[in-house]
This record gives structure tokens, sequence and C-alpha cells, in this order.
């Protein structure tokens, strides 16, 4: 049983990686019969996985509208949380910041005065939407200074290969009032005012969708979109979710997709509000609703060996990291073989954990007990 007081039961919730710690931020307890609605949450919870601890602190301040099915990042010691729904169900288009290690910091006089903040940005930003999906982005030299990011400078790099073009927070997908998007927004960061951009990109557009995971791997500089919804699939597929796999070479902007052919394994069903997270450049997936049930509970790990798009190949390596390795795409069985491979990675020496490797509303961490 962890210490603290327990976590309140909820869905609809962020979960990121701050200072080897998991932050989760709002969601929904569920619908209220009297009330006639799904009452939504603002606090933020804290979980110790060294210590098994929960901690709640408190912001002082800014009001933080309660929300669901928001998209939350880390960048640096700042909490960024974009849209999501309210207790009304309407979209919400806010972003608002909070400094995590001030908050935390019980030793600062001043930890009652972090408080929410609404960030002050230019051009055209997502507007309303849920259910979409955002990662920090920086070139991996900079990558390797995770900590020393803020939201308004970055550390002064060399550029070597592979430079990200638009360093920032990406958004990618969503719905709002008239229903799920494909675009893309970049919130570009270290710099004053912070900037939105909606960045032009190449190759084909990957299908609108929302309730989908996205998750960075530096080392490659990729980003990974999996899975999704979009209900107007149904008629043509007999199914409104989607098990498809894109990624956009961040250098080139490009969009390509992962072909159902050149994936081998155990291949997860279609599914939506899913969890990922990247660990030892292999995708893990865990969770979701396909179109008629809850997934299984179950972990698939997509390695990434080769993937050849435009005549160029990419490799993902098995070297460095936690040393696990797992070939092609794999089932991993339930939960208590899950605890059993990664009790054994935990036991070799890892690597500093950078922000934001965390998608969804879940992480592989809370599950070691």
């Amino acid at each position: 049983m962890d210490r603290g007081d327990p976590l309140k039961k909820r869905y609809g919730h962020t979960t990121t990686l701050w200072d080897g710690k998991l932050v989760v931020v709002g969601g929904s307890k569920m619908y209220n019969r009297d009330m006639k609605r799904r009452e939504c949450m603002n606090d933020i919870q804290i979980y110790d996985p060294v210590g098994n601890v929960w901690e709640e602190p408190i912001p002082n301040g800014a009001y933080f509208e309660p929300r669901r099915h928001h998209a939350s990042c880390i960048v640096g010691n700042h909490m960024v949380v974009n849209g999501g729904l309210n207790d009304k169900d309407l979209y919400l288009n806010s972003t608002l910041a909070i400094n995590i290690a001030g908050l935390v910091d019980k030793s600062n006089e001043e930890q009652k005065a972090y408080r929410w903040v609404q960030l002050r940005t230019e051009n055209q930003r997502p507007g309303n939407v849920a259910y979409h999906a955002c990662q920090l982005v920086v070139s991996l030299e900079r990558y390797k200074y995770i900590k020393l990011l803020s939201l308004t400078s970055l550390p002064d790099i060399r550029y070597g290969k592979g430079r990200v073009p638009y360093e920032g927070i990406y958004y990618f997908g969503g719905r709002d009032e008239i229903g799920p998007n494909n675009d893309l927004y970049v919130m570009r960061i270290g710099r004053k005012p912070i900037e939105w951009i909606k960045p032009r990109t190449a190759g084909p557009l990957p299908p609108a969708r929302y309730g989908h995971s996205m998750n960075y791997i530096p080392e490659k500089g990729i980003l990974v979109v999996f899975g999704g919804r979009n209900d107007s699939f149904f008629d043509a597929n007999n199914s409104s979710c989607l098990d498809d796999i894109w990624i956009l070479v961040l250098e080139r902007m490009e969009w390509c997709e992962w072909s159902r052919t050149e994936r081998v394994g155990f291949l997860p069903a279609p599914r939506y509000s899913h969890s990922t997270a990247v660990l030892d450049k292999s995708l893990y997936i865990f969770g979701g609703i396909g179109d008629s049930n809850y997934c299984e509970t179950r972990v698939y790990a997509i390695d990434m060996m080769v993937r050849t798009y435009g005549g160029e190949k990419i490799r993902f390596d098995r070297s460095g990291g936690a040393g696990l390795s797992v070939p092609t795409t794999q089932k991993l069985g339930a939960l208590g073989e899950l605890k059993s491979i990664l009790a054994k990675v935990c036991t070799k020496k890892m690597p500093a954990v950078p922000a934001g490797v965390v998608s969804g509303g879940a992480s592989l961490l809370p599950m070691i007990n």
C-alpha cells in the first residue's frame, strides 16, 4: 500500500515524468447521476516510486479550471497544460503552466506563491481541443541538458546531425465540437513571447484522430503516432478505432506511415485512450478502448529496428539504455509477467530518463511494487 493519501479514482487525466517522479494532473470522476454530469478535477498528484509515496502539493493564486482529456508536458521544471473538457463538456483552449520544482520544495518559504499561470503566446493556437497528444521536442544535443530547459530560454549548443528545425511542444490531432482533426501545432519555447506555429509538412498526412498517443525518440529525431479513433471510419471499415503507426521525421518535417506489411509479430488491436512509453528505443503500448470493449491487460513492445521510407533506412539499435531488447513486435503477457520483466530491467544501470517520454493517462512505473 502506498504511503500518503490514496490517489482518488479518475480517468481522462495526464501523467508526465519529472525528476524521476510521476505527476498526475486533472481527470474526471465517474458520471454523477444526481448532478447529471461528470465532475472534473484540477488537483496535482505526485508519485515518488523510490519512497512509494503520493503527495498532493496545493498551488496558490490563479484558478485552474478542472478538466479531463487535456494534454500535458514537462519543460524543465514547468508543467504545461493545454485544452481539455470541463464539467459541462465544453472544449477548452487555455494554455497554463506551473513551476513544479518550486511547488514541491518544502524548504522554500515562498512555496505557496507558486501558482498556475496563463501563458502569453503569439500567433494562431490550436483553439478549443481535447483528446490531443503532445511531446516536448528539442535537438539531441540540447536533449542532453533537458533539466536546464525553460519556457523562455534554452541552453546554447552546437548543432550536429539531425537538427530539429522547430524546437518546442508539438501538439497533434484531437477533437473539438466539429470532430477529429489531424492538425500539427508547435508551441516554440526558448523565446519571449512564446510563439505558436503551424509548420508545413511533407508526405501524406495521417488521418484525423483523437485519443491517440505520440512519443518522441530523440536518438532518431522522430515522433511516433499510434492508434486513436475517428468515428467517421466505421461505415467503411466496420471499426472506428485505429492501429496504424505514423512517423514524423523532424529534420525534414516529413510524415511516413509504417505500413502493416512491414510489421511482424503480435500486432496490438485497434484502440484509443491507451498509454505508451519509450524504453530502450522500443515503444510500449498498454490498455485502451476498442470498438466494443476495453483492451486486454497486456503490454506490447514495438522494436522498430529498421524503417524504410524515401530510399532511406533508419535503424534502431539495441545497445545502450537498460539493455532490454524485444525482437519485432512482442506481446509481453499479463501484469505479473510485465512486473518480472521490468524488475530485471530496473536492476540494471538505467540512464537518466528524460521528461516527456510518457504519453497518455498511465505509465509503466506505478506497476512496479
